[in-house]
């Protein structure tokens, strides 16, 4: 990249599996002690950090923007699960997905 911001770009890969993914692809596990089930919801949290030198934190026109791109496959079962523990109901879910 030609851009001089691009030195300070960066992109991580989360996924379950990280197979020919690269360097910058982690593991998420759904079993086990450290990890996060399947239907469970997962939040993505990403903040500026404070200069060390001023101790505050940097000007909001100095700062790109971040930018969080989820692609996932569609399960529908997943998503009836989650309908259903907000209230909605199976037959909403089954006329939304065709079932």
């Amino acid at each position: 990249m030609s851009d001089p911001v691009a030195k300070y770009l960066y992109a991580f890969i989360f996924a379950r599996d990280c197979t020919a993914r690269g360097k910058y692809c982690f593991e998420v596990s759904s079993k086990g002690d450290v990890s996060i089930q399947i239907k469970d919801q997962l939040v993505y949290v990403e903040r500026g950090y404070v200069n060390p030198v001023t101790h505050i934190g940097n000007d909001r026109s100095e700062i790109i923007p971040p930018r969080v791109i989820h692609y996932a496959p569609i399960n529908k079962e997943v998503i009836a699960e989650q309908f259903v523990a907000v209230g909605a109901g199976m037959a909403i879910a089954a006329k939304i997905f065709g079932w």
